[in-house]
């Protein structure tokens, strides 16, 4: 009858055992380092176009303003208009408006 060496064998699992947790240990550490790297440069990008949100936003405000509106549209030649007709015959809501 044959002798199975069980205490080689087990040695050797056991060193197999070791070698798959320490590849998978390696693995998690690298999945972990790649995703932190990822994470930062999304985090600078959204600072980005934050940083390029707000620069439009104070772009559209100037633009926009009332103010510089009137006085573009002035110097385009629009004027107020002195007398407002309406075609229906009635005064719409809007001319009950203080202007």
């Amino acid at each position: 009858m044959t002798k199975i060496n069980l205490k080689g064998f087990k040695n050797q699992f056991l060193i197999g055992v070791c070698g798959l947790l320490i590849v998978a240990t390696v693995l998690t550490a690298v999945d972990a380092v790649t995703s932190g790297i990822e994470i930062s440069s999304l985090e600078k990008k959204e600072q980005a176009l934050s940083d390029e949100k707000k620069v439009l936003q104070e772009s559209l405000v100037k633009t926009l303003s009332t103010k510089a509106l009137e006085e573009e549209s002035q110097s385009l030649g629009f004027t107020r208009p002195v007398n407002i007709v309406y075609i229906t015959g009635r005064p719409a809501t809007a001319a009950n408006l203080p202007q």
